[in-house]
This record gives C-alpha cells, sequence and structure tokens, in this order.
C-alpha cells in the first residue's frame, strides 16, 4: 500500500528494504521544494555514506490535483535501463519499490546543475563528447534496430506515459502557437513580434503541428522526455542524467533538441548580460555545434557496432535514418526553445534578463532562430547554425565598438 514517508519514518523503512547497508545511525535530511515529489537525503553518520530517496505522491501538494504514481516506477525502470547502458551518466540506482513509488538511489551532491555552471561561465571541456556519447548510446540502444522486436512492443507499453506525455504536447506544440488556454506569458513589448511569428505565422504552425503528430506517432526511441539542463548535473570528472520521469518512446531527436536548445538558450543569455566574455561565447558555441556533430558520428559508430540484421546494414539506409533524427532534432530544439521564451515554463536563461531592452533582443533572437530551425529542418546543417551563431557573435563585437 502506498504511503507517505517523513522525516521519522524512513529509516525504518530503509532498514527493511535495504538492511546491509542502512542502519539507525544515518541522519535524514528532506531536499526539493514536495510539490510533485517528496527528496530525502540519508546520510551515514559515521562513514559519510549518502544516498536519495525519491518518493512520488497521490496528490500534487500545491493544487490538490491528482496524479499518477505510476510514474515513479517508469522513472526508476529508465534509470535503471540507462544504469546498464550507460551507467557512467547515471546515478546508480539500489532500489525501485512499485507499490511505494519510492526510488532509492546514489546521491551525486558534487555533482552540480548544468544550468548554474553555465550561468557562472565555467568551461566544461568534456562537457559535449559527455552529452554525446549519452544521447548516442541511450537513444540507438532501445531502438528497433537493436532491440529484440516484442521486447521493444513490451517497453513500449510500459512506458506509453500518457499523463505526462499530454503535458509535452500542450506546453510544447500547442499553446505556444494560440494560447488557447491562456497560459503563454509573453514580455511586454513583444506582443506584436509573438503575434506576427507565431500566432499568425501559417507556415511555422502547419510545421509545429508535423513535429507534434511525429512527436505522438514516432515511437522510435526510450527518451528522457525532458532532458533540459536541469535534469543534467555535472562536474570536471563527468555528468550524470536525473528525472526520466517524462520516458517514453518517440523520435530520438526530441531528447537531442532539448539538449541542443538549453545550450543555445544558455549561449543567448551570455548574449544579453551587461559584461560579455567572448571567449566563454566561442566555448559554448564550440560545445553547441560538437555535441550536435558528435553526437551524429557516435549514433553511427554504435549502429556499426550493434545493428547486425542484414537489411539495415546498407549505407543508404543508415544515411536516411540518421539524416531523419538530425532533421527532427532541428526542429525540437526550436519547439523547446519557444515554449520557453512564451510559456508559462520559463527558464532562469529567460527570467534573469533584468535589462528590459536585453530580454526583448534576446526572446527576438531566440524566436527567429526557432522559426529557421524548424521551418528549414530539412535542409539545415551543423555548418549554417554555426556561422549562424558566430554572426550573433559578430553582432554583438560590432555594436560594442
Amino acid at each position: 500500500m502506498h504511503e507517505l514517508l517523513t522525516d521519522k519514518t524512513i529509516l525504518s523503512y530503509l532498514s527493511k528494504t535495504l538492511p546491509d547497508f542502512v542502519d539507525a545511525n544515518w541522519t535524514v535530511e528532506e531536499i526539493g521544494d514536495g510539490n510533485i515529489n517528496y527528496v530525502f537525503r540519508v546520510t551515514d553518520k559515521n562513514n559519510q555514506r549518502r544516498l536519495i530517496v525519491k518518493q512520488a505522491d497521490k496528490l500534487l501538494r500545491s493544487s490538490g490535483r491528482p496524479l499518477d504514481i505510476k510514474r515513479a516506477v517508469r522513472e526508476g525502470r529508465a534509470l535503471e535501463r540507462l544504469n546498464e547502458v550507460v551507467p557512467n551518466y547515471t546515478p546508480k540506482i539500489y532500489a525501485v519499490d512499485e507499490e511505494m513509488a519510492i526510488i532509492i538511489m546514489e546521491d551525486i551532491s558534487e555533482y552540480r546543475n548544468l544550468r548554474h555552471v553555465l550561468s557562472e561561465r565555467q568551461q566544461l571541456p568534456q562537457l559535449a563528447n559527455d552529452l554525446s556519447e549519452f544521447l548516442a548510446v541511450s537513444l540507438v540502444s532501445s531502438t528497433d534496430l537493436v532491440m529484440e522486436a516484442s521486447q521493444k512492443q513490451l517497453e513500449q507499453a510500459f512506458y506509453s506515459n500518457v499523463e505526462m506525455r499530454e503535458i509535452s504536447e500542450d506546453l510544447v506544440f500547442t499553446e505556444p502557437y494560440n494560447n488557447q488556454k491562456q497560459r503563454n506569458q509573453i514580455f511586454p513589448g513583444n506582443e506584436d513580434f509573438v503575434q506576427k511569428h507565431l500566432y499568425d505565422h501559417e507556415a511555422l504552425i502547419m510545421e509545429v503541428a508535423s513535429l507534434r503528430y511525429h512527436f505522438m506517432n514516432h515511437g522510435q526511441a526510450l527518451l528522457h522526455g525532458d532532458l533540459h539542463s536541469g535534469s543534467i548535473f555535472v562536474s570536471q570528472n563527468g555528468l550524470k542524467v536525473i528525472d526520466p520521469e517524462f520516458a517514453f518512446y518517440g523520435p530520438a531527436g526530441y531528447d537531442i533538441g532539448n539538449v541542443l536548445a538549453h545550450l543555445l538558450l544558455a549561449f543567448y543569455h551570455q548574449l544579453a548580460q551587461s559584461s560579455v566574455s567572448l571567449t566563454y561565447l566561442s566555448w559554448l558555441r564550440e560545445t553547441i555545434i560538437g555535441t550536435l556533430v558528435e553526437t551524429e558520428n557516435k549514433m553511427s559508430d554504435y549502429y556499426e557496432k550493434e545493428v547486425t540484421l542484414s537489411l539495415y546494414r546498407t549505407s543508404r539506409f543508415k544515411q536516411e535514418w540518421l539524416k531523419g533524427i538530425i532533421c527532427d532534432t532541428y526542429g525540437y530544439t526550436g519547439t523547446e526553445m519557444i515554449r520557453r521564451v512564451v510559456g508559462d515554463t520559463k527558464v532562469a536563461e529567460v527570467t534573469t534578463i533584468v535589462d528590459r531592452e536585453r530580454r526583448l533582443d534576446f526572446e527576438r533572437a531566440v524566436i527567429t532562430l526557432s522559426e529557421k530551425l524548424i521551418l528549414d529542418r530539412h535542409t539545415m546543417t551543423s555548418d549554417c547554425l554555426n556561422q549562424h551563431l558566430q554572426k550573433e557573435i559578430d553582432k554583438y563585437e560590432t555594436r560594442r565598438l
């Protein structure tokens, strides 16, 4: 039976669940906001071993809206799978309790939120390598090209995740283009720009409709489903990905696009600062392009190693398959950036720009690039994107002189 744990009852639960690992000498600290999940850090007083306990609630604490606690089981199983295929890039999972909707995992306190690290202008030389390795292996390994068809069908049913997918269908692909639920938050001064470039842009809306339909009907690979920079934790030694609550089978380019979108938001956020580091902007540009190019290259390498069916071993099929993923990647990069600018789930890269004119310029530049990525996704290349970002840097330098 599902029963919410508290800091008073959690040690008793853990001593039964992990009797060889946890005892009464451990201390408990509740962390996180507890709106959807309850998260505890449990620490051993003697040797400082730590673990995280995450429990899903049946109700949204802020509004009392009912929630499906099976999302925690899906998240736990997704993390277990990632432990198997990319163990260096996910926290170790100790246990998943389906009845209690609990995940017990490694504490990654020594890692920091990627969003915060980028805002502080820290360079991570391995970031493009680590992101591309995670994306390539986690995605390709869960496709029909590698998995047994029967296993893939079972997993697709398990990860249907209807409730969480509907959130994305609304917030990413629908509301930013019509504001039908009146939840969009347009920065004052950009109303006419948004009206022209989003609400009244018929060609763009048609392409977004196509991306939405593809998102809903193309169960290509097991996705994280919400792979923004707040779900990625980094250190100089590596990277850890957490929180795959939105995990489902969808187009591989959606995860890649989410990663690129938030790197691009970090790039434009830096351009909007009163003091701009050209060195850091260049590193971000190189990291964005490096992540894109290396992901494609590593997907190709993994394909060569793991795909065995002769029908799929032709170079033409492989080329077209990879091309489709990269095409999707550009489109979903655009939809993710647009929803973070005009929707009601904004990120710090947007909201922390305090100067009004810089905020207006930031949003217009992001929407303009997003339009281009969506409309031209079939012909877009990494060189084109690289040139666009370099022009943005050059424009800043010209204004500064």
